[in-house]
């Protein structure tokens, strides 16, 4: 480290810095969060994500979002800084899922629900998504944000043709209104 070969991201995580056109170039997002997890399984998802669901959304990422099984929180390593939440996500996560999560996060994204209703229904009639798949995503994955949320209705439906996809940011539970 003396020698200016190692430098230090934060206690125990360092790297050797390449060299760019502008200076040292730090290390990626994608290696620190694989230095920090050390092999166990996290999701980065957020704007840069949800904007390539074609769904309108143009939200600009200030700090990237880290699914994980074992931290919550905002965290600064070296320059950069992360939000870490501890939640359920699959292993090989699908378009659909990323809906389900895009719709968890409106406020994040800075979407307007009523549009992302339209764009999402316009989406499933297209095909761009399969209906069934963003069901049980959406099972599996949704989740209720707030306690105050459960006196609320938790799913919005959309009437496409004679079905009814449903899809929110919660599950709907039986005996719950």
């Amino acid at each position: 480290m003396q020698d200016g070969k190692l430098r230090k991201l934060r206690n125990g995580l360092f790297y050797v810095p390449r060299k760019g056109a502008f200076g040292d170039v730090p290390p990626s997002e994608d290696a620190i969060l694989e230095a920090l997890f050390g092999g166990k399984p996290y999701l980065k998802t957020g704007p840069s994500v949800w904007n390539s669901l074609g769904l309108g959304t143009t939200a600009v990422e200030a700090i990237p979002l880290v699914y994980n099984k074992s931290k919550t929180g905002v965290e600064q390593v070296g320059k950069k800084k992360f939000e870490f939440r501890r939640v359920r996500f699959p292993r090989k996560p699908s378009k659909e899922f990323f809906v389900v999560d895009l719709l968890q996060n409106l406020d994040r994204a800075g979407a307007d629900p009523g549009e992302m209703k339209q764009a999402l229904g316009l989406a499933l009639l297209n095909g761009r998504f399969d209906g069934p798949t963003l069901l049980e995503m959406a099972e599996k994955y949704g989740r209720l944000e707030r306690p105050q949320d459960v006196h609320r209705p938790a799913i919005t439906t959309l009437t496409l043709s004679s079905k009814k996809i449903r899809y929110s940011s919660s599950v709907e539970r039986p005996g719950r209104p």
